[in-house]
């Protein structure tokens, strides 16, 4: 599942806490791990990350940052 937050981010968009659901209050829960669903991984500024994406529903998207 992923959610599409509002347009403008990085400058503007979900506050920290509710990054996961996009700010929308109808996937609250994806912002909540500990609900017991999967655990939270620390992301530390200046470490390398790799992520897998799998998009299952194509949509247009201004950009990607």
């Amino acid at each position: 599942q992923s959610v599409e937050g509002p347009k403008g981010f990085p400058a503007a968009g979900p506050a920290d806490g509710r990054i996961c659901s996009g700010g929308n209050s109808r996937f609250a829960q994806l912002d909540d791990p500990r609900a017991g669903q999967w655990p939270a991984t620390p992301v530390r500024a200046g470490q390398g990350y790799t992520f897998s994406w799998r998009l299952t529903a194509r949509h247009a998207t201004t950009d990607f940052r």
